[in-house]
């Protein structure tokens, strides 16, 4: 993934307005690497009225998007219908990249 320009690699400095110690943003995945279903878990800005997660495969074409503010602060992603590869998950608030994770498929 590194060095492919087309990837949203702009993501975790790109706070706005808002001070660091005032947000938290977090992602992670299990299993990961995964072959069927993962967890994506997440935190995010409380007040945030436009976040999601967003998966990117390696070549940087958006295959995936869910709507990411949910008070359970995860979402169970069925990869099945994915290739298998790396892929970039992004949690994005309001139109901003945050935070991102690889995640891995194999079978």
């Amino acid at each position: 993934i590194e060095g492919n320009a087309a990837l949203p690699l702009c993501m975790g400095n790109v706070l706005g307005q808002r001070s660091r110690e005032d947000i938290r943003y977090n992602l992670s995945l299990a299993p990961n690497p995964t072959d069927t279903n993962t967890t994506i878990f997440y935190s995010y800005h409380k007040e945030c009225k436009a976040c999601f997660i967003r998966i990117f495969n390696y070549n940087g074409k958006e295959v995936i998007q869910k709507l990411g503010c949910d008070p359970s602060n995860k979402k169970l992603l069925n990869t099945s219908n994915l290739s298998e590869g790396v892929y970039l998950v992004v949690l994005e608030e309001e139109g901003i990249f945050r935070t991102a994770e690889r995640m891995v498929i194999s079978r």
